[in-house]
């Protein structure tokens, strides 16, 4: 009954069932939070009801996304919308790069804006442990095999490798932190992400950009390369 490296198919219905579960009282708190102008507590709140919606999306990937022609470039800057917020109260700055701007991929628009939000929230949490200037990179770029999408870290001392990653994969639901050293909790939205991208035909990878390292996803190029 296996159905991949995270767990049943009779445990992921417990789990969906749970998450459905839990998003009641986070709505009650969130409201509530709203009427009594508590901009923190309605903060946390809304950011746990973006994780379990992004975990109920990545349950529905079991058997791959409807893909159509998307310019990743427009998800990139709603990626960067919807974690300004989250960077401004860790104090992370936030930045862009993009060079891919024409281009269309074959890519779930919803799955693809949740996988990114997850990884850079991640990412963003991640910098308060450390030092120094803090800030992570949104990019579109080319490669070889075509163009990739990712989240990178502008800081030196913090990223990750890919010996990292791959402990764990190993590790997922045995750990209680699987990518120690990255972050200060389990880091599920890595592997929420991961479960996302790969309902689209492709996978979480470190990647590097400058001194810059990260995570990436190669994206499949439409047909229609070009936007009009």
């Amino acid at each position: 009954m296996a159905k991949d490296g995270y767990g049943s198919v009779r445990e992921d219905s417990l789990f969906f069932a749970l998450a459905e579960d839990l998003k009641t009282p986070l709505l009650r708190i969130a409201y509530q939070a709203e009427l009594d102008s508590s901009a923190d507590i309605q903060s946390t709140a809304t950011d746990a009801l973006k994780l379990l919606d992004s975990y109920l999306l990545s349950l529905t990937s079991q058997a791959s996304f409807e893909l159509e022609p998307v310019n990743p470039s427009a998800v990139l800057f709603d990626v960067a919308h919807d974690l300004s917020a989250h960077a401004k109260r860790f104090d992370c700055q936030l930045r862009l790069h993009n060079n891919v701007s024409r281009v269309s991929a074959l890519l779930n628009r919803q799955a693809l804006l949740a996988a990114l939000t997850a990884i850079g929230t991640v990412f963003i949490e991640a910098q308060s442990i450390v030092g120094g200037k803090k800030g992570i990179e949104l990019a579109t770029y080319k490669t070889e095999q075509g163009i990739a999408i990712g989240v990178f870290h502008t800081q030196d001392s913090a990223g990750i490798t890919a010996q990292l990653l791959t402990r764990a994969r190993e590790h997922a639901g045995t750990a209680a932190r699987p990518f120690a050293g990255l972050a200060s909790g389990a880091s599920a939205q890595l592997f929420i992400a991961e479960r996302l991208l790969q309902g689209m035909q492709t996978t979480l990878r470190v990647a590097r950009r400058g001194e810059h390292n990260g995570l990436a996803a190669d994206l499949l190029l439409s047909s229609q390369l070009h936007l009009v």
